[in-house]
């Protein structure tokens, strides 16, 4: 704590210097009173105080330096800047003060995100998103209160984040929000009717039975680990901004590659990943080291010769439940960065079991989930046990000799 400066004050007999005297020592006990009633400390200090009368003079002296009173809390470090208007463009949105300046959205489900500004040297500077979230509307079956408020989201591991927004920041939350987008979208096709089903999607469960009758269905979410997940997944859609601390490129990852190609070339993410040595497929399946089989670095050098081909194009169309493109044509960034595990390629014992063939070409990228962009440990205390992510497995029917 900051130390007031002791004070000494030495006045003569004369009634006019008494009277300033007067007025100073009634001026000071008034505001030690204040300090008194705060904490204890100050009754100590103030009681300290040793008020001397001597011949022709009054001395008033302290015992001890009395120490000024720590702030309740911090002062707002943006207080300097907080007269000017943040000049950042919000998607979506404006900026508008309420004690401090946020974001209001356009729309009534638009969620501002929040820590994008920080004042520095009494100027605005953006350090993350300035941007409106815009999650969907919710099925019935959920809770908007629950989902909405006093929600606490603790993460697998606490991300540190990206501390310049120019050269880091702004390509990783091109990858948050697409990531988002991945997720709202698989939620809402699970839970689009199809004229069979309520708040449901139908799925087969079998392609034949032993009596051969034929497909066997179900509608998805009359599972409850369904219904769990979907409703963890629009927790996370409400609440973007806590949802945003267990977020991670991954880039320091070394076990997840990036893909090259087309994808890369037209990805700003993707090539963001490459400065930070992002390894792309084809440099795997080329290290010996790390893929000893020879036949399986053949048919994985194919596979990531032609990976983006495999994704992308007029020929890649999502299903009819899903309300946007979430494929590689529609999510470009996502798929170029999300960093895909050749799950089988290693020597283990158990990949070893595997045909050769899938052993090159399969490879498996996570949203979210242990291996994910986006690591949720829990939610209000639930475990989140999801896994969602894609898969791009090779059908490539050369035959290597």
């Amino acid at each position: 704590m900051k130390l007031l400066s002791s004070l000494l004050i030495v006045a003569n007999t004369e009634s006019t210097c008494r009277g300033e005297l007067s007025n100073a020592l009634k001026e000071w006990r008034e505001e030690m009173n204040a300090y008194k009633n705060t904490k204890n400390v100050w009754t100590e200090a103030f009681n300290s105080w040793d008020l001397k009368y001597g011949d022709g003079d009054m001395q008033i002296r302290p015992v001890v330096a009395m120490p000024s009173p720590e702030p309740s809390t911090r002062p707002d470090p943006n207080t300097r800047c907080n007269p000017n208007k943040p000049s950042f463009p919000v998607e979506n949105g404006h900026w508008i003060w309420d004690d401090q300046w946020i974001i209001l959205c356009d729309s009534e489900r638009g969620i501002g995100s929040t820590d994008g500004i920080v004042c520095v040297n009494d100027i605005w500077q953006q350090v993350g998103p300035v941007t409106c979230y815009e999650p969907p509307a919710m099925p019935d079956f959920l809770e908007a209160e629950e989902i909405k408020v006093n929600v606490t989201i603790t993460c697998m591991q606490e991300e540190t984040g990206y501390s310049n927004w120019d050269t880091d920041g702004k390509y990783a939350q091109i990858l948050y929000e697409e990531s988002l987008k991945y997720l709202e979208g698989y939620a809402r096709a699970l839970t689009t009717n199809d004229g069979i089903c309520r708040n449901s999607d139908e799925t087969m469960t079998q392609t034949n039975n032993h009596e051969y009758s034929g497909p066997e269905y179900m509608c998805i979410m009359d599972r409850r680990d369904m219904r769990l997940l979907v409703k963890h997944i629009y927790f996370i859609l409400y609440n973007p901004n806590k949802a945003r601390s267990c977020f991670s490129a991954r880039e320091d990852v070394g076990w997840m590659y990036g893909v090259g190609g087309s994808l890369e070339k037209n990805s700003p993410v993707a090539q963001w990943l490459r400065t930070l040595d992002r390894v792309n497929l084809d440099e795997f399946y080329q290290n010996e080291d790390e893929v000893p089989n020879e036949k399986v670095r053949e048919y994985g050098q194919i596979y990531a010769k032609y990976f983006s081909d495999m994704v992308t194009g007029d020929d890649v169309v999502a299903p009819d439940a899903f309300p946007f493109d979430i494929t590689a044509n529609g999510l470009p960034n996502l798929w170029a960065s999300a960093g895909w595990v050749p799950m089988y390629a290693w020597d283990s014992e158990r990949n070893k079991k595997n045909f050769i063939k899938t052993r090159g070409m399969y490879a498996y990228a996570e949203v979210l989930g242990h291996w994910g962009l986006i690591r949720v440990d829990e939610i209000n205390g639930d475990k989140v046990g999801a896994e969602i992510g894609m898969v791009n497995q090779e059908a490539v029917f050369q035959r290597l000799n």
